[in-house]
């Protein structure tokens, strides 16, 4: 005797309700439901993304990105010495804003 899923013998086997063939097998049906993130609460974006920021292989197989990111690091080491140019000036201008108060409170100080 075969037996559904839920233990039910094929003698009980009800076309209109089961969604079971008489193998234990899933019957499909006409119907199609279409779902989405959405129903279940999630956040969704429909905004189309662009994959142009990419880096794709010259060739299948071959990966010469790495030009690209040494590239990328020169552009890097640019900035960071940009970066401690401006720094270094900032602390000559502090050094500078510290002598004129230190002359300053000399000045105080000896009246």
């Amino acid at each position: 005797m075969d037996i559904f899923p839920d233990n039910r013998s094929t003698r009980d086997y009800d076309p209109t309700t089961d969604r079971f063939t008489a193998d234990g097998g899933l019957e499909p049906t006409e119907e199609s439901v279409a779902t989405s993130l959405e129903d279940f609460g999630a956040d969704v974006s429909h905004r189309k993304v662009e994959h142009d920021s990419i880096t794709r292989a010259s060739e299948f197989g071959i990966d010469d990105r790495v030009d690209e990111l040494e590239a990328t690091l020169g552009e890097k080491d640019d900035r960071i010495n940009e970066l401690e140019a401006t720094n270094e000036a900032l602390r000559e201008q502090l050094s500078d804003y510290q002598e004129v108060l230190e002359r300053r409170d000399q000045y105080l100080n000896l009246e």
